[in-house]
């Protein structure tokens, strides 16, 4: 009985981890985002916390706001 507790701790722990590792990736798939400089266009950046309501409207906001300022990227970084 021990060894099966002892068994079935160590795959949680090991999911566990790996579900960890997952959630530190970036939740935005534009190309531009994190990046201080890009050619031909001024950065703004913007941090937003780590909820998804905040992360899909701030999303909203980048894509409508850089649709009509075309020289304008928007940096986004994800606070804890």
């Amino acid at each position: 009985m021990k060894k099966f507790f002892t068994a079935l701790f160590a795959v949680i722990f090991i999911a566990m981890s790996c579900l960890s590792f997952t959630a530190c990736a970036n939740p935005f798939n534009d190309e531009e985002d994190g990046k201080d400089h890009v050619d031909g266009k001024i950065t703004l950046k913007v941090a937003v916390l780590n909820s998804d309501n905040e992360k899909s409207a701030m999303r909203a906001l980048k894509k409508a706001y850089e649709l009509k300022n075309p020289d304008i990227n928007i940096s986004i970084k994800t606070m804890r």
